[in-house]
């Protein structure tokens, strides 16, 4: 799959918009239209190319172009449990924004800014996994839900019944029984596989009353729950989401954002703090 979401800086974007006065919005809102639709690609619906929707926003004295949005942010925040996120933004936060904040000014400046956001919500999923089958059923959304493992409603108990590091004997280089894997390539584990088993989180951090994994409290970089690591077998590829106070890098230096999954391939290393610890997603 080829990534088509381009995640937006929001300074940037709110910026070139006032620059230009607003020809880069038209510009980015058409693009991002074209986005919507690959994002919710199989819902049965089509957004409108969003210049047209301008031209008759003109027409309309911009009643048409308020309804474009709104309509673009309902069908985003339906399609949102398929990537398994919950989109932050509702169409009626647009409309709110942007009507009644018009009187303070900045209000449809926050209603744009609510609009990149969700669209940017996207841009880690796109082109990374396949999203679930659409369906507008509550019953069927809840049982996809929970099939995809959910963002919030994933179980932080692990299979084993311990905390690896409290005790357990397990053989360097053993893979153990799980859907995924990963391997411990610097600190005191290393050359040990821990499983990541679907459905469940790996924890890992200085704390036995919740990480699986358990850093001893000699390495001041690592948190107490410091990454959670959770294995899609659907896709093939992990969702990491950092906890921590100091971080968690991937190989080539960049940092994830504190408290945000992301989805990342088999073979990707990561690291903890300042590298005292390292683990490879098998």
């Amino acid at each position: 799959m080829e990534n088509t979401v381009k995640n937006r800086n929001i300074f940037l974007f709110i910026l070139l918009g006032l620059v230009t006065g607003g020809i880069y919005w038209i510009v980015a809102f058409c693009i991002m239209g074209n986005e919507v639709n690959k994002i919710c690609e199989g819902d049965g619906k089509k957004t409108m190319f969003y210049l047209w929707a301008w031209l008759l926003g003109i027409i309309t004295l911009g009643i048409f172009t308020m309804i474009w949005f709104y309509k673009v942010m309902e069908r985003l925040k339906d399609n949102g449990y398929r990537y398994q996120i919950e989109v932050k933004h509702s169409g009626s936060e647009f409309l709110l924004w942007f009507l009644l904040g018009s009187f303070i000014a900045v209000g449809p400046i926050v209603a744009f800014c609510h609009f990149a956001s969700n669209i940017n919500q996207f841009s880690e999923y796109v082109g990374v996994i396949n999203p679930c089958p659409y369906t507008s059923n509550p019953i069927e959304r809840m049982e996809l839900k929970k099939k995809w493992n959910f963002i919030g409603m994933n179980d932080n108990q692990y299979d084993n019944g311990g905390n690896v590091g409290d005790g357990e004997d397990i053989d360097p280089g053993t893979d153990l029984i799980g859907d995924g894997s990963v391997m411990c390539l610097s600190g005191d584990f290393q050359g040990y596989s821990f499983p990541v088993k679907y459905g469940q989180e790996l924890l890992i951090g200085k704390d036995p009353a919740i990480c699986n994994v358990v850093i001893d409290l000699k390495y001041k970089t690592i948190s107490r729950k410091h990454v959670g690591i959770e294995f899609d077998p659907q896709n093939q590829v992990y969702k990491v989401t950092d906890y921590s106070s100091n971080g968690t890098y991937v190989a080539n230096g960049e940092k994830l954002d504190k408290g945000q999954p992301r989805y990342l391939k088999k073979g990707t290393v990561i690291n903890l703090g300042n590298s005292e610890y390292s683990f490879r997603l098998s």
